[in-house]
């Protein structure tokens, strides 16, 4: 859901904190989440810059750095040839609450890196490009939260990121994928459901 236009895009918290961390260009709109206590968004990374704001409820983050990409086991770049955008690059293979040490040993090695933090309502969570996280919803209860992605500045930082790299090139790669997913979708029956899914995945 989007809130272009609307007051909690205007909210002042919002925009001092945009201004604190020195982020300039938006690449989306604010992005609402709401999701039961329990859920978990599997270990991955964007490669924009992103903001988290807790509204309601509590989430707890689980960060890895960069540095730690292939301590994660990241799904291969290649296989977004195949599966397009249902098997994607930026993701682990890694679930961090229930590793298999025997599948995944590097993963050992990660640990000692990780971070992990607890966002409560009205705090606000600033997540590097590139930078992992496994984001789970705490409690029993409906837990909140909005997002915006931002351009990666200085260019420099954006070029020299190779998360970054790694997942536009996974998106090349999805594609011919993605192309004889859309040319299936018009030519289904129920063309509309389709393709409104395909556009959710894009």
């Amino acid at each position: 859901m989007f809130f272009k236009g609307t007051p909690l895009e205007a909210a002042p918290a919002l925009h001092q904190a945009e201004a604190w961390f020195g982020l300039q260009f938006p690449a989306t709109s604010l992005n609402l989440w709401v999701g039961p206590g329990g859920h978990t968004s599997c270990l991955h990374y964007d490669p924009m810059d992103g903001i988290l704001m807790q509204l309601y409820g509590c989430k707890k983050i689980l960060l890895f750095p960069p540095s730690q990409t292939y301590n994660l086991y990241p799904i291969p770049v290649y296989k977004q040839l195949r599966h397009g955008l249902k098997l994607r690059a930026v993701y682990s293979q890694v679930y961090p609450e229930t590793p298999d040490f025997q599948v995944f040993p590097k993963f050992a090695s990660a640990l000692p890196h990780g971070l992990e933090v607890v966002l409560h309502p009205g705090e606000i969570l600033f997540l590097p490009a590139g930078w992992w996280h496994e984001v789970t919803a705490l409690g029993d209860g409906v837990v909140c939260s909005v997002n915006r992605f931002w351009t990666v500045l200085p260019m420099s930082r954006a070029l020299c990121s190779w998360n970054k790299w790694r997942a536009h090139l996974a998106s090349v790669l999805a594609m011919p994928h993605i192309g004889w997913s859309l040319i299936s979708a018009m030519r289904h029956q129920r063309s509309s459901d389709e393709l409104k899914k395909l556009i959710q995945r894009l």
